[in-house]
């Protein structure tokens, strides 16, 4: 997945999303962006933003693609400090971070923006029936 696509891991008790890595090393010798995988809770949450998908009518300049990978590496900071990688992120910090993790996207990207990635559905993962 590219871009940070929201994923989700049928069979598993918990929802993830994908956040596509890239490292400098990486890109001087030519090989593949590795992903990161950030568990969500075992609740119905938001979804960044940052990690919608902008749709297929929307391209992204470089500076705007390099902003939403900064939110989305801000976001997986946030979730993931002092936490374990393979288990759920607890829902009050998913909340936390989401929550300002937004805030960010619309000032980097305006209100507009925000709206378009919200109402292209997928927003929220929900948990309660895996």
């Amino acid at each position: 997945m590219s871009g940070g696509a929201v994923a989700r891991r049928s069979g598993t008790p918990s929802s993830s999303i994908t956040q596509a890595t890239t490292s400098e090393e990486s890109l001087n010798n030519g090989s593949a962006a590795s992903e990161k995988v950030i568990v969500a809770p075992d609740a119905d949450v938001a979804i960044p933003a940052a990690f919608q998908s902008p749709g297929s009518d929307v391209q992204l300049t470089e500076q705007q693609k390099a902003q939403q990978d900064a939110l989305q590496q801000e976001f997986a900071d946030a979730v993931q400090k002092n936490q374990d990688p393979s288990k759920p992120v607890p829902a009050s910090e998913w909340q936390t971070a989401q929550m300002e993790n937004d805030q960010r996207f619309k000032l980097l990207f305006g209100y507009q923006a925000f709206l378009q990635r919200e109402q292209r559905g997928n927003l929220h993962l929900n948990n309660s029936d895996n």
